[in-house]
C-alpha cells in the first residue's frame, strides 16, 4: 500500500472519530478555531484558554455538557456524549464560544486585507 493511500485512510478514520465526538457543527467550529490559532500569536490562544476557565468558573461541572467548550479547551467529550439529552452545542448570548471565535477570526481576516 502506498504512503499516500495509508495517509488518506488514516485521515478518514480520524475524521470519523472527531465527527463521532463533536458532530458536524463541532467539526466546523474546530476548523475555525484551528484557522484562528494558525493566524494569530500565543496571546490570542491564551485569551481563549482564559475564556474556557471563566466559563468553567461560571457554570461549574455543567460546562462539560457543552461541545463548544470541549473544542475551545482542546478536550474530547466522552464517547456517546453528543447523543446525550443533556448535551448542548454552545452557550447562549455573551458566553457563546462560536460567536467569540467568529468575531476574532473576522478581526484577523480584516487585518489581512
Amino acid at each position: 500500500m502506498s504512503e499516500k493511500l495509508k495517509k488518506k485512510i488514516e485521515n478518514s478514520e480520524e475524521k470519523s472519530f472527531e465527527e463521532k465526538r463533536f458532530g458536524s457543527k463541532g467539526l466546523e467550529l474546530k476548523n475555525k478555531l484551528s484557522e484562528l490559532v494558525e493566524k494569530t500569536d500565543i496571546t490570542t490562544y491564551a485569551s481563549l484558554q482564559e475564556e474556557g476557565k471563566r466559563l468553567k468558573d461560571k457554570y461549574g461541572e455543567d460546562v462539560t455538557n457543552y461541545i463548544a467548550w470541549h473544542i475551545l479547551i482542546g478536550s474530547t467529550p466522552k464517547e456517546g456524549r453528543i447523543e446525550s439529552e443533556e448535551t448542548k452545542f454552545d452557550f447562549e448570548g455573551d458566553d457563546s464560544i462560536k460567536r467569540l471565535i467568529n468575531k476574532k477570526l473576522k478581526e484577523v481576516k480584516s487585518k489581512e486585507d
